[in-house]
This record gives structure tokens, C-alpha cells and sequence, in this order.
């Protein structure tokens, strides 16, 4: 899923994910480093796969079924990882089929105007009789920032639809073949959560500041 940030009336409205990237990532440069020249193009698979298979999840929720398309990096497609996305469809109808609910809603975008920024979440959920902000992964495993995003679309979707949902749901499934692992984790989207996110809110606006500040210092 892309970044869904917008301008209304003139006023920038930066996405949760743009936002949730100015938190400082250490792990990431760790990465990079194991990987060296490799860690670009296994970056750019990655989102490959992610993208496509979030793509097949949203169809498979609104018509029942799906069908996986050579996943695409940089306009090249990649029929290789077909299997892989297959893999994890596989993984992710089992954990569907487990589970009672009423879907809601699926990639909705959102706006918080009282926050000032955006996101599209991947689906709103109702089990038994909670409601839900679910958020499809296929990271290495389930982070507790995710607890921060999950939260903000909480809060955007609140204003615009209402109720608020009080939990959050990830459903985390491995790029790893041959198994394919799938977990989930509930998150409490309380007030602590959100303003934790709304710490990195502001840290993105200072970050955006002071780079537009060192531009015009440079073409003075």
C-alpha cells in the first residue's frame, strides 16, 4: 500500500507511514549493513511482494476471490514470486477462515482534521462484537510500534465514521518459504498509544522544518 498523504485547503496532511518513518530505526542501518549491495534490490522485492499481496487480500475480501499477478519492481515484473505471494494467500485464507466477523470496510482512506494527517487503512473489522482496525503485515515479525499506526487510524476513522475502535488487529504473514508462518497480535488503542504516535507527529514536523529551513539557508 502507498503513502496517501494530500493537501486540503492548502494544508499539508501527512500519512500515518510517512509519519511513523521519522521515528529513528537502528535495526534498519543493521540491515543495510549485513546485506551490503544486496539490501536495495531485496528492499525493492520486498515491497514488491507486500504490494501484491495486499492487493489479492482487498479482492479476495470484496468478490471472494483473487488472482496473483507477477508482482512488479520498478516496472519490471516479476513472475518468479507468483509462488511466494500464492504461499502466503494460502496462509492468510486459513487464518480467514478461523475467524467470525462482519467486514466493514477495506483500504479506506482517512483523515484526521484535528491531527492534521492521513492514511488508508487496510480493513475495519467487527468480531463478535468488537471492532477492530485491521492492518495486513509481512515483516520479519510483529513490532510494538505497529500499536502506534493502528491508533491513528483509529482516531481518523473515529472522526469521519465513528465509533472509535478500542483495539487493533495485525495479521503478520512471512515472506519465508516453504511455511509461510502466519500470527497475529491485538493491540489496546488507548490514549497512551495515540500520543506516543502523536510524539513522532511533532518530531515530523520539526524534521520537515528544519530541512526546509537548511533549503532556503542554501539558496540564499
Amino acid at each position: 500500500m502507498g503513502h496517501s498523504e494530500c493537501f486540503i485547503d492548502g494544508v499539508f496532511y501527512p500519512s500515518v507511514t510517512t509519519i511513523m518513518g521519522a521515528a529513528p530505526k537502528p535495526w534498519l542501518q543493521k540491515w543495510k549493513d549485513k546485506w551490503g549491495i544486496l539490501a536495495t534490490r531485496k528492499s525493492k522485492i520486498a515491497s514488491a511482494v507486500g504490494t501484491e499481496w495486499h492487493r489479492c487480500i482487498d479482492s479476495l475480501l470484496n468478490t471472494g476471490v483473487y488472482g496473483v499477478m507477477a508482482p512488479t519492481a520498478d516496472g519490471i515484473a516479476m513472475p518468479s514470486l507468483i509462488p511466494r505471494v500464492q504461499g502466503m494467500m494460502k496462509s492468510y485464507e486459513g487464518w480467514l477462515a478461523s475467524v467470525r466477523g462482519e467486514l466493514w470496510a477495506t483500504e479506506l482512506k482517512v483523515v484526521s482534521r484535528k491531527y492534521v494527517y492521513s492514511g488508508t487503512l487496510d480493513a475495519v473489522i467487527c468480531l463478535g462484537k468488537k471492532l477492530y482496525i485491521a492492518d495486513w503485515k509481512t515483516s520479519a515479525r510483529i513490532y510494538d510500534d505497529y500499536g502506534m499506526q493502528l491508533a491513528a487510524y483509529a482516531q481518523a476513522y473515529a472522526e469521519e465514521n465513528g465509533p472509535q475502535p478500542k483495539l487493533g488487529l495485525i495479521v503478520c504473514v512471512s515472506k519465508d518459504k516453504p511455511h509461510f508462518k502466519l500470527t497475529t497480535k491485538e493491540f489496546k488503542l488507548g490514549k497512551r498509544v495515540f500520543k506516543q504516535f502523536m510524539e513522532l507527529r511533532e518530531m515530523f514536523d520539526d524534521i520537515r522544518d528544519e530541512s526546509a529551513s537548511t533549503i532556503q539557508g542554501r539558496t540564499q
